[in-house]
C-alpha cells in the first residue's frame, strides 16, 4: 500500500499533463503514476481532510480498520508508466472508476516503492497527503514532492469502505491528509 514518506503521501489531480509526469514541485519526472479511487476509500473509512481539497491535494487524516495511516492496495484503481502512459497494473476488479464516476486521488512516488506499495499499501507514519484526480475536470499539482517516480491512483470509496480516515491539512489548503493513529 501507499506509505508516508518523510512527511506526505501526495496526489495530484489527473489531467494530460501530470498523466506524461510532468508534475509541478517535483524535481524530476515520474516513472510510474498510481491511480487511487477516492469515493472508494472514504467508503471503506478512509479519512480525508477535504478542507484542503480546493488547491488540488488532499491528505489523509486516517484509516480507520486497516493498519494506522495506510491507505491499501484495494483502493488502487490502476498503475501507468510515464511518459509512455502505458498500463503497467491494473485492479483485478477493474470496477472502473472511469466509467461509473468514481473519485479518485492520485500520489506521485519513486518506482523503485511500486513494488512494496503494491503488495502493503500506502502507509503513513504521520500523515499521507493526497491530490485529489477528477478525469473530467483537472486542475493543480504536486507541492513538496521531490524526484517522484510514480503516480498512484487510490480508490477513495474503496478505502473509506476500509475505515480509512481523511481530513483537510491545517496549512495547505489543497491537501488531504490520512494521519496514523
Amino acid at each position: 500500500g501507499l506509505q508516508k514518506m518523510a512527511e506526505h503521501v501526495y496526489f495530484v489531480r489527473q489531467d494530460a499533463k501530470a498523466e506524461k509526469g510532468d508534475i509541478v514541485g517535483l524535481s524530476k519526472c515520474p516513472e510510474v503514476l498510481i491511480f487511487v479511487d477516492m469515493r472508494k476509500a472514504k467508503e471503506d473509512g478512509v479519512l480525508f481532510d477535504e478542507r484542503t481539497a480546493l488547491n488540488g491535494q488532499i491528505e489523509v487524516l486516517s484509516s480507520g480498520k486497516q493498519e494506522s495511516g495506510i491507505v491499501p492496495p484495494s483502493c488502487f484503481i490502476k498503475a501507468v508508466a510515464t511518459p509512455s502512459g502505458a498500463t503497467i497494473w491494473t485492479a483485478p476488479d477493474d470496477t472502473s472508476a472511469w466509467q461509473n464516476g468514481t473519485m479518485e486521488l492520485i500520489h506521485a512516488t519513486r518506482f523503485e516503492h511500486w513494488g512494496s506499495i503494491r503488495s502493503n499499501g500506502l502507509k503513513a507514519d504521520t500523515a499521507i497527503s493526497f491530490v485529489a484526480a477528477d478525469h473530467k475536470s483537472v486542475k493543480g499539482c504536486i507541492a513538496g514532492v521531490v524526484a517522484a517516480d510514480l503516480l498512484i491512483y487510490v480508490d477513495l470509496r474503496k478505502a473509506l469502505k476500509d475505515h480509512i480516515k481523511f481530513a483537510s491539512h491545517p496549512t495547505k489548503p489543497d491537501t488531504i491528509i490520512c494521519q496514523s493513529s
